[in-house]
């Protein structure tokens, strides 16, 4: 038994039905595939912050597991929590945009005035990686590190920090005082929220200046 009921060989089952290789599940979950591969050998106790690393990483990506076996599920509901949650979170997001023909994340409610460095290298290496970014702000935030045109001002009395973001297929809300990410992959789902975002864009005032001395480009 590997965490929370889930056997060794589910693991490797899941593995297999999404056709990844050891590097493929180490690369999703910050993990070294010596790790992968000692968790998937059971030769020694594997320790629960990996093992909570490789379900959340496989949960996110359509596994559900299931007594004894695993499935795809077409829409998932995932939490992601503990240690380094928003970091796993841009993860998920990096890798669900790769393959996308046009990749763009897009936020409600950012302040990247609270973006630690290990968050804006991450943002960094999607956007060299062609993902491109929109985000709602608050009004009068100047804390803008992006081009000013990707940026829309949110009226400050409208405004609360609990960011939300919507990548590919999937929705992800913050919760919890913003410690904890619920992410819904719902193709439907996302395109409403998608198309809701679009009319506001519209609507919305483009902030003028950046007071920020880091910036993405």
């Amino acid at each position: 038994m590997v965490y929370q009921g889930i056997q060794i060989h589910q693991i490797r089952a899941a593995r297999s039905l999404l056709d990844w290789t050891q590097d493929d599940l180490a690369t999703r979950t910050g993990l070294s595939k010596f790790s992968i591969a000692n968790l998937e050998g059971s030769k020694t106790a594997p320790q629960r912050s990996t093992t909570e690393k490789v379900i959340s990483a496989l949960e996110l990506a359509g596994i559900e597991f299931i007594e004894d076996g695993v499935r795809l599920k077409r829409n998932t509901v995932t939490i992601i929590d503990g240690d380094n949650w928003y970091l796993r979170l841009l993860d998920d997001v990096h890798h669900s945009l790769l393959d996308q023909d046009n990749p763009e994340l897009i936020l409600e409610f950012a302040d990247e005035s609270q973006s630690p460095i290990e968050v804006v290298e991450k943002v960094k290496a999607m956007r060299a990686d062609g993902i491109k970014m929109r985000l709602m702000i608050c009004e009068a935030d100047t804390h803008i590190m992006g081009p000013l045109t990707e940026y829309r001002y949110i009226p400050k009395n409208k405004f609360r920090n609990y960011v939300t973001l919507i990548y590919a297929d999937k929705l992800a809300v913050t919760t919890e005082n913003q410690t904890r990410a619920l992410v819904i992959k719902d193709e439907l789902l996302a395109e409403t929220r998608r198309n809701m975002y679009n009319i506001l864009w519209d609507l919305l005032k483009q902030p003028e200046r950046t007071t920020s001395e880091v910036r993405y480009v």
